[in-house]
């Protein structure tokens, strides 16, 4: 007799709402549920929040930095001109990360609407 090829098996729990969005998606997919997770698990993208966080919250401090040093120093045309553009610049990563967020947030809703759609039934006239 031959050795499986695959010889590991993994199981995890979900909530029947879990365990029907999941489906859905498996049976729109048209693989088999085995394919269906190995193509998630090999090419799928995790959104890691925390890392997201971290860099709001270092920009949000870096900001009250350069306040603070603005507010200090800023009649001095020296310290006012390098704060401003220090500022400039993390004002710009500030708008790309909240865009980057506002996707995420997007792409969240529009799967959670998705999903509330899709469990609505038709009503029946």
């Amino acid at each position: 007799m031959t050795e499986r090829k695959r010889n590991v098996q993994i199981k995890f729990y979900v909530t029947e709402e879990e365990a029907c969005l999941l489906q859905q998606k498996i049976d729109d997919s048209g693989k088999s549920r085995r394919e269906f997770f190995l193509q998630l698990a090999s090419s799928g993208k995790i959104v890691r929040l925390d890392s997201l966080m971290s860099e709001l919250k270092r920009q949000g401090n870096n900001l009250n930095q350069l306040t603070k040093v603005f507010n200090t120093y800023g009649d001095k045309p020296l310290y006012s001109k390098n704060a401003m553009e220090s500022v400039s610049k993390i004002l710009e990563e500030v708008v790309k990360t909240w865009r980057l967020l506002n996707q995420f947030l997007a792409v969240q809703s529009n799967t959670h609407l998705n999903t509330s759609r899709k469990k609505q039934k038709p009503q029946q006239n």
